[in-house]
């Protein structure tokens, strides 16, 4: 595997461990420590610059273009250089070469951004720099690239700056449809769409250096707003906001599309959602040419994107 393709960040420590080691970002140090439990761990992509990352058994990166995973690493070894495979793996690896040759070709550097599966044996931590210049390379603020989405699932990582924001404060143009974190002790998936606005939980349970997945409507730029670059839209909004199922229906699914007040725009259906078991709707309209929505609960439950009657 050609490791010029990305900056040469990051230092894998898999060791032995008694105990649970915990996530953290030292700002003094620009380091960041994460855990890594044995099983599957889903973790900043920075891993694949480092060595010693062969030191995991298993190593997938989400292929966004062709929404598929691609084979880094397989028992301890690229995969891509491994000479004689069984027919089975035949196929994952020209999928890996092909991967492989389109980012070195491309000079694509959205890989950054991306959280990838490791594999682990044993416990042990990952450490990898986070200094000046990866804030300015990876930052949320502005117009930055790296940081687009493409339509349907996508892979990214917790970074220091997200440390104190919500899904809802960095999703710049981006219409969430879905959102998870894995949890590496239970090895599952765990809903977070519920909340989007909360301000601790890619810190507390993400965590710095991990990974977490979103699903959105449309492509889309992450990016942090309520930060003053951009004034609000004038009043009455562009005229262009529609409704399918005629504004503030909670009974019908429909999909709305336009801008909000603050000026992000695209398009989202309206959809269920389970808060403390108590079943509830994301409900879009149009107001005065802007998109809104409200969250009611359905008391007779909620189907594909509608209260059932």
């Amino acid at each position: 595997m050609n490791k010029k393709l990305l900056m040469p960040i990051a230092i894998l420590l898999l060791i032995g461990i008694a105990g649970f080691v915990y996530a953290f970002y030292s700002e003094s140090q620009n380091q960041i420590t994460i855990p890594i439990n044995e099983g599957w761990n889903l973790v900043s992509g920075n891993l694949i610059q480092s060595s010693r990352y062969l030191e995991f058994k298993y190593v997938y990166i989400y292929d966004l273009k062709n929404q598929d995973y691609v084979l880094l690493v397989y028992n301890g070894k690229e995969f891509d250089e491994i000479e004689n495979v069984d027919k089975n793996l035949k196929l994952q690896k020209d999928k890996t070469i092909n991967f492989l040759n389109r980012i070195q070709s491309d000079g694509d550097e959205a890989v950054l951004v991306s959280s990838v599966w490791a594999y682990s044996e044993k416990e042990g931590e990952m450490e990898f720099e986070w200094d000046d210049f990866q804030k300015n390379k990876l930052s949320l603020s502005g117009d930055n690239s790296l940081w687009e989405l493409s339509s349907g699932w996508n892979f990214l990582w917790v970074t220091p700056e997200m440390g104190d924001k919500s899904l809802e404060d960095i999703k710049g143009g981006c219409n969430f449809e879905k959102a998870y974190l894995w949890d590496t002790q239970n090895q599952q998936w765990g809903t977070i769409f519920n909340l989007l606005d909360d301000k601790n939980i890619l810190k507390d349970e993400g965590k710095i250096g991990g990974g977490f997945v979103v699903k959105v409507t449309n492509d889309c730029t992450l990016g942090t707003s309520g930060d003053g670059t951009t004034p609000p839209g004038l009043p009455g909004g562009n005229g262009e906001c529609t409704d399918t199922d005629g504004g503030n229906n909670i009974y019908e699914k429909g999909l709305i599309s336009g801008c909000s007040y603050e000026g992000e725009c695209g398009e989202a259906y309206d959809r269920c959602w389970v808060d403390v078991g108590i079943q509830r709707i994301t409900e879009y309209y149009c107001e005065d040419g802007y998109i809104k929505s409200n969250k009611p609960e359905c008391p007779n439950g909620c189907s594909n994107g509608a209260c059932i009657q």
